[in-house]
């Protein structure tokens, strides 16, 4: 039985070295006078997804472009982070549309307290999509 546990055990280390060790896309947004956040997005969600044209309209919206062969998270969560790296309460959902690959839509950052420097997306593929609107 120890054999297979220490197994199991290095099979999960692998396995977390390598969800790991998928780096971080940052989206330098355009600066304007309402200085936009740059995008962090964590891990896979960087082969996902794809942000421009964004405004501040009902928080910040951005055009979202869901890119070929990438599969749809069904939930991604947003972190706002300020100057000094101080984060910004708790993690939230970022409001996006139903997407198939090569479709564009608007994504909006609607929880926005104050002006974050940076916001981190995080996805999560493990359940069906949830609509967030």
């Amino acid at each position: 039985m120890k054999p297979v546990w220490s197994a199991m055990g290095a099979m999960l280390l692998v396995l977390t070295q390598a969800i790991a060790a998928e780096p971080s896309v940052i989206v330098r947004l355009p600066k304007d006078p309402w200085g936009f956040p740059d995008l962090e997005l964590k891990g896979r969600l960087g082969k996902t997804f794809e942000f421009s044209d964004c405004e501040f309209v009902s928080g910040l919206t951005c055009t979202v472009k869901l890119k070929q062969g990438q599969k749809l998270p069904s939930r991604v969560f947003v972190a706002e982070i300020y100057a000094g790296g101080e984060r910004g309460g708790k993690e939230w959902q970022l409001i996006y549309p139903t997407l198939v690959p090569g479709e564009k839509g608007k994504a909006t950052f609607l929880h926005l307290e104050g002006r974050p420097e940076r916001l981190v997306l995080r996805g999560d593929w493990r359940a069906e999509r949830q609509r967030t609107y």
